[in-house]
């Protein structure tokens, strides 16, 4: 038993005296036992800072090598030291955008350990483009929004170039810092323009580049919906609210019996309550199928302008098509709501007699 212990003992000691003599040799490190950091390089910086530590103070120093070629050596004082290395030495040439370089570094120690360092070339912009979508008839900017930020160098400057559809950039007057937006407002461009914005900023022998576009979107109609009319319910239809109601109604129908001729046996349209106004839409060549269809909110306020508004409409017939225009609140609070109405079918008596309309419309 003794002999068993005293051999335990005896490999535990060689094998702590080993221990010893490797760690101070080679410490528990890992690769060449460097910590390595730096803030990093943008496109537009010219040059990056490394800062060494390592774990063996018997490093002196370390060597920079990159695809084998000699870099620089850093001196440590103290298992510390830093260098600054341009983008000549770490082979990025000046003015040309790179994806960033491997360096090898290897310490002056015992075996010469070495490892890997990557030096990234970083993105130096924030950009956001508008978050809502811009109407054709909006007033109201929205902005594409950036910033540009670099490590060491300082920007010179930054210029803005804004091209519409496949047309050539024009470069935007003012001066543009290194925080800032570019409005866009939906009047100043047609519907379905494509605004692409172009933002270059230079730092000495380099550029970077950050651009978006935004579509100028046709204003149309959203919602769309049905209701019908009759004579007999003494009902009228709400069309801000779009519900059937018997008092505050917008919408009504005007229908009177009497013999017209052979082929209309009634006078049948619709009456506006509430100060409602409709106007009817150019029948011509159908071009009032073409204009519901498309429902465009600015072209449908233009033909209400233009047009001659009634109170009430007579002698309808199937599939024409009325700009209404319903108006809510007073002073500062006056809105005025359109949309559009489209004769759809004529609700009939088995006498033929027309009793009501079924209405389509669109609105938002």
């Amino acid at each position: 038993m003794r002999k068993i212990l005293l051999n335990i003992a005896i490999l535990a000691l060689i094998f702590a005296v080993g221990c010893t003599e490797d760690e101070e040799k080679y410490p528990f490190q890992e690769s060449a036992g460097l910590h390595v950091s730096s803030d990093g390089m943008t496109e537009l910086d010219g040059s990056v800072t490394l800062s060494l530590s390592a774990t063996n103070l018997k490093t002196t120093e370390v060597a920079i090598t990159l695809d084998g070629a000699d870099v620089t050596t850093v001196p440590l004082t103290e298992g510390a030291g830093s260098v600054t290395l341009t983008r000549a030495q770490l082979g990025l040439e000046e003015g040309v955008e790179g994806d960033g370089v491997t360096l090898t570094l290897t310490s002056n120690i015992e075996s010469k350990p070495f490892q890997y360092y990557s030096v990234e070339i970083g993105n130096p912009w924030s950009f956001t483009p508008p978050a809502k979508t811009i109407y054709e008839d909006a007033t109201a900017a929205q902005y594409f929004y950036y910033e540009v930020e670099t490590v060491t160098d300082d920007i010179s400057d930054i210029t803005v170039t804004r091209a519409i559809n496949d047309g050539d950039p024009v470069e935007l007057g003012g001066t543009f810092a290194e925080t800032d937006s570019i409005p866009v407002i939906g009047t100043d461009y047609n519907p379905l323009d494509t605004v692409k914005i172009s933002i270059v900023a230079t730092s000495g022998d380099q550029t970077s580049m950050v651009k978006g576009s935004v579509v100028i979107m046709p204003n149309n109609f959203v919602n769309s919906g049905s209701f019908a009319l009759d004579h007999t319910t003494n009902s009228g239809y709400e069309l801000v609210a779009g519900e059937t109601v018997v008092d505050t109604f917008d919408i009504a129908l005007f229908w009177e019996k009497e013999v017209l001729d052979s082929t209309n046996l009634d006078t049948i349209g619709f009456v506006g309550n509430q100060g409602t106004q409709f106007v009817k839409v150019d029948t011509a060549a159908d071009a009032h199928l073409d204009f519901y269809k498309e429902g465009n909110v600015v072209d449908t306020k233009a033909a209400f302008a233009d047009g001659t508004p009634m109170d009430t409409v007579t002698y309808v017939t199937k599939g024409e098509v009325y700009i209404y225009k319903a108006t809510r609140g007073t002073g500062d609070d006056k809105k005025d709501y359109y949309g559009l109405l489209q004769i759809d079918e004529f609700v009939t008596s088995s006498a033929g007699i027309k009793d009501g309309i079924e209405f389509v419309y669109k609105y938002n």
